[in-house]
């Protein structure tokens, strides 16, 4: 496991957009112009599928025994990119990076085994969405999960692998997560919409085969970088036995105002 020269480099493939219908989103194109992007981003849920295969073909199914990733998306992938996966050791399990074949380095992320937090960081500057406060819950979330209902984003993303006919793909979860946020609960202001996917982070503690589960979640973080402010929701996600099988963030970032 740890050899030095291993390293990964997946096909060049491109991604669909599987929420192009989304009106206002930074799915459509119309508003991903208004805030100077070429035109509407692939999900970040679809991007970051594209890491996965680079992390089971080092870590195996003990990746799902106790793993974690943490994906960044620092730049758009759009459906005219060409995509590839590239991975290497790192003191901490491996590097997976996504990059277009014009070197655009669109989303840098780690991987490793150990039920472990991949994020040190929690609160925030008051003067940040002053009337989003940390600790901010939201409605539980109980629901069924079916590989039928995974099948889009993993087509999309344009992964076959074997394992997903029974386990739930761990980037579905970060659209189940989105979904339970109550957005009027989390007032952004100063900020230009929409909201763009800015990170993905989970742990898995075992196997998630499609069944029932319950999700909980609560903002842990805000803060800004560079020209952005953002937003991190954590969440925790229950087997049909209240056994947590997996804690996972995911961070929206918007464009502020003045920038």
């Amino acid at each position: 496991m740890r050899d030095q020269n291993w390293h990964y480099e997946g096909p060049w493939k491109g991604l669909e957009n599987t929420a192009a219908g989304k009106q206002g989103s930074i799915h459509d194109d119309e508003p991903a112009r208004r805030l100077g992007f070429r035109g509407a981003f692939v999900p970040g849920t679809v991007v970051g599928s594209s890491a996965m295969p680079a992390i089971l073909e080092r870590f195996g199914s003990a990746w799902f025994e106790g793993g974690w990733y943490d994906l960044n998306f620092v730049a758009p992938v759009y459906t005219s990119d060409r995509v590839r996966t590239t991975a290497a050791v790192c003191d901490e399990g491996i590097t997976c990076d996504v990059q277009t074949d014009d070197d655009r380095l669109c989303c840098a992320g780690r991987a490793g085994l150990g039920y472990q937090d991949p994020w040190n960081s929690a609160g925030g500057p008051e003067h940040i969405f002053p009337d989003a406060g940390i600790g901010q819950t939201f409605e539980e979330n109980t629901l069924q999960i079916a590989r039928e209902h995974v099948q889009p984003m993993l087509q999309a993303a344009g992964d076959e692998s074997a394992c997903w006919q029974t386990l739930i793909h761990p980037q579905y979860l970060m659209g189940v997560a989105l979904r339970t946020v109550h957005w009027k609960l989390v007032p952004t202001v100063a900020v230009r919409a929409p909201g763009m996917w800015a990170g993905h982070a989970i742990k898995i503690a075992r196997p998630m085969p499609y069944g029932r589960y319950r999700v909980n979640e609560y903002l842990a973080e805000k803060g800004m970088s560079g020209r952005t402010n953002f937003v991190n929701f954590q969440f925790a996600v229950f087997d049909d036995r209240g056994d947590e099988v997996a804690v996972g963030r995911h961070k929206c970032k918007f464009i502020r105002e003045d920038a």
